[in-house]
């Protein structure tokens, strides 16, 4: 059985998951007994916090999962430093996934249109990402407005998520816009998701690098 450890770092405090075969076994955000987790910002306390209450070692992770961003980049930097740096001791795969896949995964749930998803960036700009079925089919990072019409163009009716969801809906107020209530992703809905590392194609060693304003995966 593989224990997979996931870590979202796209805003603190930091969130973390363990689950076997997509169960999960632990969640940071749901703990058994909150006054017996250390500070969420002290990410390796958490883990390990984590490992004991499930009855596990550090030595049984055979994969790790964590969040790339878009998000706040000092969080995520810390966050992926950390992941990238267990995986290498325990050599073990790191797979990267986005804030926007956890959060259109969960919001696409809701009423199966595309989603939306926001993150601020730094001096007023934003990240945007759109996810329809399973995927974000399009990331972009620039001035707000601008990006926001480039991505809804010719969406009718759609959803919106993550740290500007009021902004979008303000913009854009002949659309239909329907407001998930998701501000972040959760740890927890990479088990849901059925992304195993495999099909990805991660394979150790891997290293995880944090979205940033000149990420290759973010369209011009």
């Amino acid at each position: 059985m593989a224990l997979v450890l996931v870590i979202e770092t796209s805003s603190r405090p930091f969130g973390v998951a363990l689950g076997i075969d997509g169960n999960v076994l632990f969640d940071s955000s749901e703990p058994f007994d909150k006054s017996s987790l250390p500070d969420e910002r002290d990410l390796a306390l958490l883990v390990e916090r984590g490992l004991q209450i499930i009855g596990k070692r550090t030595s049984q992770i055979t994969a790790i999962a964590v969040n790339i961003g878009p998000g706040g980049l000092g969080s995520v930097r810390s966050g992926v430093s950390f992941a990238n740096a267990l995986a290498l001791g325990l050599r073990i795969p790191v797979c990267p996934f986005t804030a926007f896949e956890l959060m259109g995964f969960e919001a696409w749930k809701k009423n199966r249109l595309p989603v939306l998803c926001t993150a601020r960036a730094a001096k007023g700009s934003a990240y945007l990402g759109l996810y329809d079925q399973g995927a974000v089919t399009a990331m972009k990072f620039g001035a707000l407005e601008e990006i926001t019409s480039e991505l809804t163009a010719g969406l009718g009716e759609f959803t919106v998520a993550g740290a500007y969801r009021s902004s979008v809906q303000e913009l854009l107020p002949d659309s239909k816009i329907h407001d998930s209530g998701i501000r972040v992703g959760q740890a927890r809905t990479f088990m849901e998701m059925a992304y195993p590392i495999a099909e990805r194609g991660k394979r150790f060693p891997h290293i995880a690098i944090p979205i940033n304003e000149q990420s290759e995966m973010l369209d011009e």
